[in-house]
């Protein structure tokens, strides 16, 4: 008999207990049957991921030509007709209802595929994309309508519920599997390539989202139509092939008529605000183009976004801040992003999402194998409530029942109540009953416990809230009988220690309850064959032992890291010093500086049983963590990774994991000839970004709990999870950056397993490795016997050259330089051709026509791929115009960025090789006649010969231009980052001189040592900007010398004076501070981390000490020039003075003297230098104090320096009391002489 229709949001129908055999074995075959068509599904999308990448350029240019053109769509207005309102109103509504509509959706699709197997591969599809997609914890409107539109299309099978027999032959005379099989797997293939798609749509960020949206949302929009058409395709067959009539299944074609026009239009209402504000400023900015072309566009447009999500974190989530080496690689980010086409961007994430659908395979295969059993057990369950209806009777654990029923506990109880009760119960039950030793003891027996075989354990899959049923069966079918005797160690163990953590457990929402519901899935995730009382006591004392373990091998693998810096290849220590300093990797410090570890660790013997579990947890996580390739990009990958739980549970062991894979890719680094790829290095940052966020997500829940319930967050969290989230609040940043003398980093612990590290030399064997190296094609020629032959003369075709402006990428702007072009025409009108230059390589299309005087005209597309490791963002295509006279050597024409732009740049190819384009310069500044080309040609055959005889002159000429080409380009780059964060740096400028010099370079570098020039050029950069301090003179990112005042800073180091180069001698403000010109300046060329804070200032405090020691033994010599009066170096006492090591000469104050030497010498190595070579070369890593004739004097104690004022305070009233005495006498004065004249003028007036 049939079973009738259900709606999609109808439960799953009733079993009765008596199939449970039955569905046992149908369950076993299911899974099965689902993990193959998974592993066809996988293999199906690698094949179509292989023919992408196999596809020749050309016809990946005409896909990429797509993309670009694509047009804003004249989307319909949903209020263009009531079909449209339907069609938005109904997509809305389920959107939101979308987890529980699904839910009954996929319950009826596998009834289906269990009555027809062909129809599996789409059902499992379907299933594998949603759950994934579910898993986010913020879901995207537009990409959650296409999931409702993938289910409207799959429930089109639903009729065939009725047909139990797709063998029989239909009304048009076919079978309906041969009909429907073809389909299916096309529209599984659709499937995935769709939630790819939804994928990498939902990582982008909203400034990427809004620029691109007309190319996104066009091709969301191409799979919303592709499912309606599938669902039509699917009612007509199923209507063609079966009894069925077209009515009933009109209803449903009508309710997924959609087409790309009205989808775009639902994507422009389900916009959210704050994109809806971006795209209104990119409108303001001119468009999409607008911004591309202009950086501090997009500058604004992120911080804009930033703004926008700490706003929306204010009504109820915290977003994380970010330093300014954050914002910088956002707006890079962004960049690269904008430029990547939309197929390379989707072919791009496929891998990974197949990854992702591959790890999460087991959690849902295991949900398939207990869903039979669940149903049984809820009839059963259901059966027993409607006897007794008692609470108890919810629960599965045999001994938690007996003590639920005894205490007449509800639905819930508060938590600690329910733990001590636990507590006594088992106590009394394993102890023989009440008053049996002392029950609430808070030590535990050290003595050593019975033995007993090794049992073999695993993690038990993880269970969904909504199929609590289903692990209640299996769990009931597959427990083991446990051995009562044999946990009397456990019992022993069992201290009033262990009340709060095992309260912490159970209560897996943090609102002080636990419900029968957090009981059973509690007892249920134990591992097989483990009892109640051993988990109970793992989570006791066993995950805090492993969290004390964890903590220590996270400091020890994050100090490595640390120690790492100073034996890296120069041209690595910029991107490792991102990734140090990157805001999620200095919030794990936060998380382990609070973990309170002052409690005592139990007995070997007792954590010796419960450390099987946490070696089982961390192998499963380290095999999903190499499935996904360690790289956890958004929130449903971490929630395939660690599964189901609380995210406390599994934050250690996975922050240990990935953090020692990144310290794998850091000692790559080390290794002569492995550049570092930055881009793996991004998504190590955003891994421990997406974990980092997850604790802020259950903080904020926890928070909010604990307000609720009128409980003080603050002292709270310093006790719930060992206070492993205490740190994590809304000051979090002051404890980020300002209390250097808390973090944990600055002390020395000991790495038990260092003599077990690997060999990271060869990495041929781990792919995920090699993808963090960049290819050596950067590696430099030093050839200097060889050179180019010039092109022979056949036509257009052969080998040209020319200089060429092109995009750099958001770190080289515009940049100038010689381009090589080899240029191959056919017979048919077809230019095809490939090229170089210093930072891309090139591709040429095109086509050409000949005319009767042997003019050919040429039109060409140069399309520029971005090099690997010197700039990814170096992408962009000219379209060229130019003819070519046969005969000539010359191929003239005009060149624009942006197809019929009318305002075209003159470029001009010659055939004259690379190695002696320099010397054409005579030609083009003075025109082609034969005194230029015979000085040309001297010049040209002299350089070939001398490089050939590797003549003195050559070497150190070529050697010293291409010191000079990095030095310039250094400083363009610091430049280039002035103009686009105007706020954040002080530009440099370049003198005439200078521009005229790297003009003469760009046209004298060949594209093969440009490009590997560069690449030198572009890592020191990265050591020339201090991510972490703001001059205090300009309020401006410190590029180049940082130096800090070591008078001006507090004892606990939270604050101090900052300035670069350029405000070295002026005086500002900071806070409590003013600084004197009189200080003593710390330098520092590098960057300088947190940890290292507190050692470089007392290095340099015992540094100045050193000079003041020198100072006095020198008999009060005061190093002031003008004491320098013997041409011996000696003082008055004859003892030697300090010399400069750089021009050995005396030194004279102000001087320098390296703190580092003299901390890492013993004896002391005192190194002085003088004002004037302080550019002197020396270990860049070291740091230098400024000595100064105040600084040398006689320290004043504050208690003096009070005295000495209140002396001055005195002494001054003195000499005001004292002028007033003055004024009084001269007041008295003028009276009496006032008298006398009264005098006077009365005997005048007598007379």
């Amino acid at each position: 008999m049939s079973r009738p229709t259900l709606r999609v949001d109808q439960p799953a129908p009733e079993m009765s207990p008596g199939m449970t055999v039955a569905s046992r074995k149908a369950s076993s075959k299911d899974a099965t049957a689902y993990e193959d068509m998974l592993h066809v599904l996988l293999e199906r999308a690698q094949q179509r991921c292989k023919n992408s990448a196999q596809k020749s350029s050309l016809q990946r240019k005409f896909e990429e030509v797509e993309d670009r053109v694509i047009v804003k769509a004249p989307a319909a207005s949903l209020a263009d007709s009531d079909a449209a309102k339907q069609i938005y109103s109904n997509i809305t509504e389920r959107i939101s209802q979308f987890a529980g509509h699904s839910a009954g959706l996929m319950k009826i699709l596998d009834e289906i595929s269990n009555i027809h197997p062909f129809v599996r591969v789409a059902v499992v599809a379907f299933e594998f994309a949603v759950k994934l997609e579910l898993k986010r914890k913020d879901n995207n409107a537009k990409v959650m309508s296409l999931y409702v539109q993938m289910g409207d299309m799959l429930s089109a099978l639903i009729p065939l519920q009725h047909v139990r027999d797709t063998e029989d032959i239909g009304k048009d005379k076919m079978v309906v599997q041969n009909t429907l099989s073809p389909l299916m797997l096309q529209i599984a293939d659709d499937i995935i390539d769709c939630g790819n798609a939804c994928d990498a749509y939902t990582k982008k960020r909203a400034v990427a989202k809004v620029l691109k949206s007309y190319i996104y949302e066009q091709r969301l929009a191409e799979y919303g139509d592709l499912f309606a058409k599938h669902h039509k395709s699917l009612c007509l067959a199923i209507d063609v092939n079966t009894t069925m009539g077209i009515a009933e299944l009109k209803g449903m074609v009508s309710a997924v008529d959609i087409n790309v026009n009205i989808l775009l239009a639902l994507f422009k209402d389900l916009t959210l605000p704050s994109e809806r504000d971006l795209a209104q400023r990119v409108k303001q900015y001119g468009g999409y183009e607008a911004c591309l072309k202009d950086d501090n566009h997009l500058e604004e447009l992120v911080r804009m976004e930033a703004r926008s999500q700490q706003g929306s974190a204010g009504g109820g989530g915290k977003r994380q801040s970010r330093g300014a080496s954050d914002e910088l690689n956002l707006v890079y980010n962004m960049k690269k992003d904008l430029q990547e086409e939309l197929k390379e961007s989707l072919d791009s994430n496929l891998q990974h999402y197949l990854n992702k659908l591959d790890a999460s395979k087991e959690d849902i295969i295991g949900a398939v194998r207990a869903q039979m059993h669940g149903e049984s057990a809820w009839v059963v369950s259901q059966v027993a409530i409607m006897q007794t209806r008692g609470a108890h009777e919810h629960v599965v654990e045999e001994d938690i029942v007996h003590l639920w029923k005894d205490m007449h506990w509800r639905n819930s109880v508060k938590s600690h109540h329910f733990t001590l009760a636990l507590r006594d119960h088992l106590i009394e039950k394993y102890r023989g009953g009440p008053g049996h030793g002392n029950i609430h003891s808070a030590q535990y027996s050290a003595s050593e416990p019975p033995s007993r075989a090794s049992v073999v354990s695993h993690t038990q899959r993880a269970v969904p809230s909504e199929d609590l049923g289903i692990a209640v069966a299996e769990k009931l079918l597959m427990a083991p009988k446990r051995d009562v005797d044999d946990d009397q160690w456990a019992i022993n163990a069992f201290s009033m220690l262990t009340v709060q953590p095992i309260s912490e457990a159970f209560d897996d929402d943090g609102t002080g309850f636990i419900t029968t519901r957090e009981v059973n899935l509690f007892t249920l995730s134990r591992p097989k064959g483990w009892s109640l009382l051993r988990w109970l006591l793992y989570w006791g004392e066993g995950w805090y032992e492993s969290l004390s373990n964890y903590q220590h091998k996270i400091l020890c693998v994050m100090q490595e890291m640390f120690s790492t810096l100073s034996d890296l290849h120069p041209a690595n220590r910029g991107v490792v010093d991102y990734y140090l300093d990157n805001t999620a990797f200095k919030r794990v410090e936060l998380l382990l500086r609070g973990l309170n570890t002052s409690r005592s660790i139990a007995h070997e013997s007792v954590i010796g049983r419960l450390r099987e579990y946490t070696r089982t947890v961390e192998d499963r996580l380290q095999k999903r963590l190499e499935k996904v390739g360690y790289d956890i990009d958004a929130t449903n990958t971490l929630e395939v990774v660690k599964g189901r739980g609380r995210i406390e549970r599994y934050l250690f062991p996975l922050l240990y994991l990935l953090l020692r894979h990144h310290l794998d890719i850091i000692k790559l680094g080390r290794v002569s000839g492995h550049m570092l790829n930055g881009t793996a290095l991004t998504a190590a940052s955003q891994s421990l970004y997406q974990l980092t966020a997850a604790v802020d997500e259950r903080v904020t829940k926890l928070t909010a709990i604990m307000r609720q319930s009128r409980t003080d967050p603050g002292t709270r969290m310093t006790t719930y999870a060992f206070g492993m989230f205490q740190y994590i609040d809304a000051d979090e940043y002051h404890f980020l950056e300002n209390h250097v003398m808390d973090n944990l980093l600055q002390y020395q612990y000991l790495d038990e397993d260092e003599d077990e590290d690997k060999c990271i030399d060869s990495v041929a064997d781990d792919p995920v490795l090699q993808k963090a190296i960049i290819p050596r094609d950067l590696e430099l020629s030093v050839d200097f016997t060889s050179w180019t032959a010039a092109s022979a003369d056949t036509g257009a075709s052969g080998t040209w050259t020319g200089i060429c402006t092109y995009n750099g990428g958001i770190h080289f702007g515009w940049m100038s330089g010689l381009i090589n072009i080899s240029l191959n025409l056919n017979d048919d009108g077809i230019v095809t051709g490939t090229g170089r230059c210093a930072l891309a390589d090139c591709t040429v299309d095109g086509t050409y026509e000949t005319d009767e005087m042997g003019l050919t005209t040429l039109q060409l597309s140069i399309v520029f791929e971005a090099a690997p490791g010197v700039s990814p963002t170096a992408s962009c295509t000219l379209s060229y115009a130019g003819e070519y006279l046969d005969g000539t050597t010359t191929l003239s024409g005009s060149w624009t960025n942006v197809p019929g732009d009318v305002m075209a740049d003159a470029f001009q190819l010659v055939r004259t090789p690379v190695d002696v384009y320099r010397f054409r310069h005579c030609i083009d500044s003075e025109g082609r006649s034969s005194p230029t080309l015979w000085r040309f040609a001297r010049e040209a055959v002299l350089h070939r010969v001398r490089r050939q005889k590797l003549c003195k002159e050559y070497v150190f000429q070529h050697l010293l231009d291409w010191v000079v080409y990095v030095d310039l380009h250094v400083r363009a780059l610091v430049s280039r980052r002035a103009v686009l964060f105007t706020a954040l740096f002080a530009p440099v400028a370049f003198s005439p001189a200078e521009e005229a010099n790297l003009k003469r370079l760009h046209a004298s570098v060949s594209p093969e040592h440009a490009r590997f020039l560069l690449g030198v050029a572009f890592r020191p950069w990265q050591l020339h900007v201090h991510m972490n301090a703001v001059c205090d003179g300009c309020s401006r990112l410190i590029v180049t010398e940082r130096y800090m005042c070591l008078q001006c800073t507090r004892d606990d180091l939270k604050n101090q004076i900052d300035l670069c180069a350029t405000c070295r001698d002026q005086t500002p403000m900071n806070g409590i501070f003013t600084h004197k010109s009189s200080h003593t300046l710390i330098r520092l060329s590098f960057f300088l981390h947190v940890p290292f804070k507190k050692i470089v200032y007392d290095d340099a405090r015992a540094a100045l000490e050193r000079v003041i020691r020198i100072r006095n033994g020198l008999g009060g010599f005061t190093l002031r020039s003008s004491d320098v009066t013997t041409a011996s170096s000696t003082d008055s006492l004859g003892k030697l003075l300090p010399e400069c090591v750089a021009c050995s000469k005396s030194v004279t104050l102000p001087c320098w003297y390296c703190s580092s030497c003299h901390a890492d010498s013993r004896p002391p190595k005192d190194v002085f230098t003088c004002e004037d070579c302080r550019s002197w070369k020396h270990d860049p890593h070291h740091v230098w104090i400024l000595i100064k004739e105040e600084s040398l004097r006689p320290e004043v104690s504050t208690v003096e320096m009070l005295l000495e004022a209140l002396a001055d305070q005195q002494k001054e009233m003195s000499d005001r009391m004292e002028m007033l005495e003055r004024k009084l006498g001269m007041v008295d004065g003028m009276e009496t002489v006032a008298r006398k004249l009264d005098m006077l003028l009365a005997g005048q007036q007598n007379e």
